[in-house]
């Protein structure tokens, strides 16, 4: 049991500091969008490309909220193990 403990408090340290990373990535996701967003208007890029741009900022976006669930999943369970 205080294995399981450990490890699980491992796991959120290792999730807390990826979320840290995801965040930050999704700060310049944000930054590289609107200076994407500035060319597409522009015409310098196409609409493909102005296409991939969002799905790459969704798929950030999505990650820092999975690792968000990941971090209260983990969180319940070393309440629940530790009582």
């Amino acid at each position: 049991m205080k294995a399981q403990i450990l490890t699980l408090y491992q796991n959120f340290l290792s999730a807390q500091n990826r979320l840290i990373l995801a965040q930050e990535n999704e700060v310049t996701m944000q930054n590289v969008y609107r200076v994407t967003a500035e060319q597409f208007k522009e015409g310098q890029i196409s609409g493909y490309d102005f296409r991939l741009m969002q799905n790459a900022l969704l798929q950030t976006s999505i990650q820092v909220t999975e690792l968000n669930y990941l971090l209260q999943v983990i969180r319940l369970n070393l309440d629940r193990l530790s009582g």
